[in-house]
């Protein structure tokens, strides 16, 4: 009962329209248990109505001016814009545009100015704009300027030089061309508002590499097919890299091409788990999916094809259509450094007894390793012999260091060995050093060493031919081919003393003059068993399954041969007169290519590109391996994020889109 009915008689009506009122007016608690501040229902039902209504909006109006407003340049363009007081920072939003507010912050905050006319509010908003468009004046800059730096920054990155030369070097060069060629200073002052510091380069490099990936990336999920070829090295700063190349068809272009991937770092522990995980999470987050994945190549070594915990065998487990390929560079290599066959252990007593004829040519490479040490080596010695190639009038000046990392190294130490002989034999008298002299006056050394140079000098050239960008696993096959058919007929002529196919040791037989000796005879002994070795070596490292597979394949190169096929589809192409007619104006990689455009011919230039993708080698990888130590040197050890300026360094064929670049950016000068 209220207190009301209590003291004083009330109407039943009125009572009972007080009791609906306090029914009306519960009041709520949260059911935390706690005491809070309790909610009148009816009122928070009214205060969710009043804030559900619009609030009012209101546009500029000239006579803020007097309360010491003005309206900023960037909300100019706006309907409904905020105002700014011009005697501090204060910002008014749109619907505090009232002029009693104004007012009171003007009496408020700035008192000593509430009785100044309008004219001096006036005055002070024109001196701030002049301030403003003084400061645009000089820091903004055209578009052009900004495209300047973009393109030169990328000029920088090509050849692979710092961030500072833009700034330090290139920039003095060209002003120093614009006083002497373009009219003195007013050249200058252009030049000068071209952004080129070191910081700004590195933006640029990043915006580049991130346009130029983007580009990448959507060519490659538009291929239906990839292949890649991955590498692992350290770099100056003991960090391990893992370096990654892709090939794949540009439909776009119609060809195929091959990119740079990434280079990441891949952490303390180079094992294959790491390797899989950091290419695995760089196709996770560009969404590339590993069934288009069609081959892989490596180096061979354990990490990246173990046969249970292997890289390749990760990649398979997620792509079971992928090829592996050991890098024929690799394989090549490993042949030509082997005096002795690679057998297994039941052969092993016919190794040993094949390493110890084969132990002579080994041997006569380590005297010629020691000889050019013993000179290379000591600036002393190397200048004393440079003097004496110069005095007798030497072809060549100097010896090559040895390095037995290189792939070519051998052979051209050989060469110019050989080829110095007589220069190094009177090196020796005049030293009195009887052990080496006697050895290069020596007939049967010296017939040695001519073969040595002659065969590492074919097996130079085997490397060359498989080394360069966009080659194909048909083109370096038929190297390997080519090879391997070869040894068999220099057998066939060393045996009976003919040394016609090696230059070298047959100039120097003629020039002898003993063409019929015993040590003729015994010579074309041991380079015949050599022989015999190497080409089983080729045997062993390039089987016969990878020509037989060659062959299988050869339609891919020549369509419209006139060997027998069951492929329906590829019939229906043999008789199609008019890709006929267009095949010898391209290459059968763009043909094939091509064809993916066209319906009718699409699976089965699908097909054909899972072979074209092939990568033979790991080429890409190893010259990658020479831009990162020019990159990241012993002055520049400390830079991090590698991999956008290995982009910009190692791709030439996409061009970042300069124009999109410049447009989000707001350009100005370096400062």
């Amino acid at each position: 009962m209220s207190i009301r009915k209590f003291f004083c008689k009330v109407p039943p009506a009125v009572e009972q329209n007080e009791e609906k009122k306090e029914q009306e007016s519960i009041i709520v608690f949260e059911a935390a248990g706690k005491k809070q501040k309790p909610i009148n229902r009816k009122r928070k039902q009214e205060s969710e109505a009043c804030s559900k209504t619009e609030v009012k909006r209101r546009k500029w109006s000239n006579i803020y001016v007097k309360y010491g407003f003005f309206l900023p340049v960037e909300e100019e363009m706006k309907a409904y814009p905020s105002a700014q007081c011009i005697l501090c920072p204060a910002v008014y939003a749109n619907p505090c545009l009232v002029p009693s507010k104004l007012l009171s912050h003007l009496k408020k905050q700035h008192s000593e100015h509430q009785f100044k006319p309008e004219a001096f509010f006036e005055s002070k908003v024109a001196e701030y704009k002049k301030q403003i468009a003084a400061f645009e004046s000089r820091m903004h800059i055209s578009d052009e300027y900004t495209l300047a730096s973009f393109e030169m920054a990328r000029v920088l990155l090509l050849h692979k030089l710092p961030f500072t030369v833009l700034e330090t070097s290139i920039l003095a060069c060209l002003k120093i061309a614009a006083r002497l060629l373009h009219g003195g200073r007013a050249a200058i002052e252009k030049i000068e508002k071209i952004p080129l510091s070191d910081t700004t380069v590195s933006r640029r490099c990043q915006a580049m590499a991130d346009d130029v990936e983007f580009q990448l990336i959507s060519k490659l999920k538009n291929s239906p097919s990839f292949s890649l070829q991955i590498d692992e090295t350290t770099d100056i700063s003991s960090e391990a890299q893992l370096i990654a190349f892709c090939k794949f068809a540009d439909v776009e272009n119609m060809k195929m091409c091959e990119h740079y991937l990434f280079c990441k770092p891949v952490g303390i522990n180079t094992t294959a788990e790491a390797i899989f995980s950091t290419v695995d999470d760089y196709f996770k987050s560009h969404e590339i999916d590993w069934a288009n994945c069609k081959s892989v190549t490596t180096d061979g070594a354990a990490s990246m094809v173990g046969k249970f915990k292997g890289v390749v065998q990760k990649i398979l487990e997620v792509s079971p259509q992928c090829k592996a390929i050991h890098c024929m560079l690799h394989r090549e290599a490993l042949v030509a450094k082997k005096f002795e066959k690679c057998g297994t252990k039941k052969d092993k007593n016919k190794k040993d007894k094949m390493k110890k004829e084969n132990n002579v040519f080994e041997n006569l490479l380590k005297d010629v390793v020691h000889v050019v040490n013993g000179i290379r080596g000591r600036p002393k010695a190397h200048r004393m012999f440079e003097q004496l190639c110069v005095g007798m009038e030497a072809s060549s000046v100097g010896l090559l260091y040895h390095t037995e990392i290189r792939w070519l190294s051998r052979g051209r130490v050989l060469g110019r060995v050989y080829e110095l002989r007589k220069e190094l034999y009177a090196y020796f008298v005049a030293k009195n050093d009887k052990e080496w002299s006697r050895l290069f006056s020596d007939y049967s050394w010296l017939l040695k060493l001519s073969y040595m140079a002659d065969i590492f000098d074919k097996l130079n050239k085997v490397n060359l031919s498989l080394q360069g960008k966009h080659s194909d696993i048909f083109a370096s096959t038929s190297k390997i081919v080519a090879l391997k058919t070869k040894i068999p007929l220099w057998i066939q002529k060393v045996d009976s003393s003919n040394f016609s196919d090696f230059p070298l040791l047959n100039e120097f037989v003629t020039e002898c003059g003993s063409a019929d000796g015993p040590l003729i005879g015994e010579a074309s002994s041991l380079i015949s068993k050599h022989l015999h070795v190497l080409r089983e070596n080729l045997e062993i490292y390039f089987p016969n399954e990878m020509e037989k597979e060659l062959k299988q394949n050869t339609w891919i190169v020549e369509p419209f041969s006139n060997c027998s096929t069951n492929d329906e589809a590829l019939i229906d192409l043999k008789s199609d007169l008019l890709q006929k007619a267009a095949f010898p104006n391209m290459t059968y990689s763009e043909f094939w290519v091509k064809l993916l455009s066209v319906p009718e011919y699409e699976i089965l230039s699908e097909k054909v590109i899972t072979v074209l993708v092939r990568m033979p080698s790991t080429y890409l990888c190893e010259s990658g391996f020479s831009s990162l130590s020019l990159v990241k040197k012993k002055k520049r050890n400390c830079l991090t994020n590698i991999d956008p300026v290995m982009r910009m360094a190692l791709e030439s064929e996409i061009t970042p889109n300069y124009k999109l670049l410049v447009k989000n950016m707001q350009s100005q000068k370096s400062h």
